[in-house]
């Protein structure tokens, strides 16, 4: 589960309500799934599926280099998921950053 702080207007909440909305669009495999998504006190919660490696900074941490074939299959699948982003849903991310790849 994840939490977002209290927003301080109503832009940053719009934003918000739009990630949750191509949350529950998404049908691929290689992005992670939205369960529920609900506001208590101010502050939005978004339950996801569980993610055992947790997210791909940490793996690396853990784990150590990659092989390149371990790193090849990774980019294939961060590939195939900003495709689908793209191509389905119409959605350019904009923070693809190392610790927003999850391994599940």
């Amino acid at each position: 589960m994840k939490a977002f702080g209290k927003f301080s207007n109503a832009l940053q909440k719009c934003a918000a309500a739009n990630q949750i909305e191509i949350l529950k669009r998404n049908t691929n495999k290689h992005i992670i799934q939205l369960i529920d998504a609900f506001e208590n006190n101010g502050k939005i919660y978004l339950v996801t599926e569980l993610a055992h490696h947790g997210d791909l900074w940490s793996f690396l941490n853990k784990h150590g280099k990659l092989s390149e074939w371990s790193a090849a299959w990774i980019a294939r699948q961060i590939l195939v998921a900003l495709h689908y982003l793209h191509s389905s849903l119409h959605v350019v991310h904009a923070y693809l950053f190392i610790f927003n790849a999850i391994g599940t």
